[in-house]
């Protein structure tokens, strides 16, 4: 991607480009711009149905999850690996930023005491909970259980490797043997799919609200049927309420339901939240006009294929003449 920006061929981007002062906008400054808001919570996804004795049973112990969650050097992942385009993401819920008005703060206060980067909280957590240390430094289960996986990541995704390998330090530091591995993006996908994995670092769907993202990432409709879905998460008292706000009539009753989502997802903590990522989009005014502007942000301008905005935002582009 990089090599080809300098040939100035290209009028609509949705990538991560580092320094994108420098490596877009330098390329031509009269006509080289982007835009990128916070947009879908990234985070650690764990494989809860893994055919692996030791990982299932960390994975489906809460304050493993916390534990996990507390090795996570959130800031590092956004400023190192992320040049800092990201978001830290701070509320057990993992509400995203922008939907801040849905915000219900009985899922906040002392449910987000798991979001802070505390390795020595972590180290506690584990070893009240029954996960001892062995002769390599690394822990088994409270039934005795060795722990070991590998977080998956697609090959080229160079910030979300980077953020996945801080993760991985992180819980070293606690004593969970957890690596790395870079699949090709087919692979990868296949692989959520199927569940043959352990772990990911993934992404929610995008929405007008924040249903969509919760809705298609943690119900059991779901579960193992999309790539978001790869925890493959079931929870009957979330999947009620997932059912009520899909027969809601009003945004009042929506709002309401939304707000038992928030609390459920804080107080469960299926997932491990991390930071947003920014919405990847970059456009030239070389050839065309109308691109969506911060100063106008209308809608989401990505050109990726899951935003079904793209095609309206195509609509408005107009040739410079």
């Amino acid at each position: 991607m990089l090599a080809l920006l300098p040939q100035g061929e290209m009028d609509w981007i949705g990538s991560f480009l580092p320094e994108i002062d420098k490596t877009y906008v330098g390329l031509d400054k009269d006509h080289n711009g982007y835009w990128q808001p916070p947009a879908e919570t990234i985070a650690f996804e764990m494989n809860l149905k893994t055919d692996k004795p030791g990982n299932s049973e960390a994975f489906n112990d809460i304050a493993f999850r916390h534990a996990f969650s507390l090795a996570m050097d959130r800031t590092s992942m956004v400023d190192i690996a992320g040049f800092g385009y990201p978001v830290v993401n701070l509320h057990a819920s993992g509400l995203p930023p922008r939907f801040d008005s849905w915000r219900n703060k009985a899922a906040e206060g002392d449910k987000d005491v798991w979001m802070t980067y505390d390795i020595d909280k972590a180290n506690k957590v584990l070893d009240d909970a029954g996960y001892k240390k062995g002769a390599d430094g690394f822990r088994t289960t409270p039934k005795g259980q060795p722990i070991s996986f590998v977080i998956i990541v697609p090959n080229g995704w160079t910030d979300w490797i980077d953020a996945v390998q801080i993760a991985t330090e992180g819980l070293r530091k606690i004593g969970v043997n957890a690596s790395v591995a870079t699949p090709e993006y087919e692979q990868w996908q296949k692989q959520l799919l199927d569940g043959s994995f352990d772990a990911v670092m993934n992404s929610r769907p995008d929405g007008p609200t924040p249903f969509r993202g919760y809705y298609q990432t943690l119900s059991t409709a779901f579960a193992g049927r999309i790539v978001h879905a790869d925890s493959r998460y079931s929870n009957p008292e979330l999947d009620k309420v997932f059912d009520a706000y899909r027969k809601a009539t009003t945004d009042d009753e929506r709002k309401k339901l939304f707000d038992q989502v928030q609390v459920i997802i804080a107080d469960n903590f299926p997932v491990v939240p991390v930071f947003n990522g920014p919405t990847w989009y970059q456009y030239s005014t070389k050839r065309f006009t109308g691109w969506v502007t911060k100063d106008e942000p209308v809608m989401n301008p990505e050109n990726h294929d899951n935003n079904r905005m793209r095609l309206m935002h195509l609509l408005r582009l107009k040739p410079v003449q």
